[in-house]
């Protein structure tokens, strides 16, 4: 009696060896997507529970702004900006900074940076050190008035939600003007050109935490960035207090 036999062809090693590789690359996939997903924290609109209330009465009409800034990273991409939010009835501004800690705690701390909000009325520029930190917050110390910080941490990144108070938003009047354009032979040409006239920015500063120095500054809301109406089913609520 004959046994039956598989052979093992060359074809079939091939196969066998197409289709582990195809595993492995789906798998790998799917681990550096999951690892890349945010903490949860980082797109959570903060509330208390009686705010929470009136954010679930209001449901769709509550006026909810989210902000896409143009420039939201440094240049290195270690340091970014997120789900920046505008809720009007609270006059509060709430956004996440997400920085690489195998970058920033290898000395072990754990409080790399100091957080300054400021604003900026129209094109004005701030220079005293009176106006520039309207509201400045110590992760390792206590929270001021008006500001609130909630950190989480997934895998090598630190999220760092901060809900700043007490800031009304305004992003100017849109309006479209004619202007005059001289050429370099004195030709005079006219061309509509749109602007904003009035409202405001607002910036985040980012602080060594040991030395005060600003490392960074990020105008996050306002005028040159322009908040877009948010439904309240399209976010996340946290509840604290």
């Amino acid at each position: 009696m004959e046994e039956n036999t598989k052979k093992i062809t060359p074809w079939k090693i091939i196969k066998w060896t197409l289709l582990l590789i195809s595993a492995l690359v789906y798998l790998l996939t799917f681990i550096r997507l999951f690892v890349a997903c945010d903490a949860d924290i980082c797109d959570d609109i903060i509330l208390t529970a009686s705010e929470k209330k009136d954010f679930d009465n209001l449901d769709k009409d509550y006026p909810l702004y989210n902000y896409q800034p143009s420039s939201w990273t440094n240049e290195e991409g270690t340091v970014q900006i997120k789900n920046v939010y505008y809720l009007e009835p609270l006059s509060e501004v709430q956004l996440t900074v997400r920085y690489k800690i195998s970058t920033f705690e290898e000395d072990g701390n754990t409080t790399p940076f100091t957080y300054g909000i400021r604003v900026v009325e129209g094109d004005e520029k701030v220079e005293s050190e009176d106006e520039k930190a309207l509201y400045k917050e110590d992760l390792a110390g206590d929270n001021i008035e008006h500001v609130e910080l909630h950190t989480e941490s997934r895998y090598d990144y630190k999220y760092v939600r901060i809900c700043a108070s007490g800031i009304t938003v305004d992003d100017g009047e849109k309006k479209t003007e004619r202007v005059q354009i001289v050429d370099e032979d004195g030709n005079t040409t006219y061309d509509l050109k749109d602007i904003t006239v009035g409202g405001n920015k607002v910036y985040l500063d980012i602080y060594d935490s040991k030395t005060n120095e600003l490392l960074y500054s990020f105008v996050v809301a306002g005028k040159t960035v322009g908040g877009v109406r948010t439904r309240r089913s399209k976010v996340d609520v946290r509840v604290i207090g």
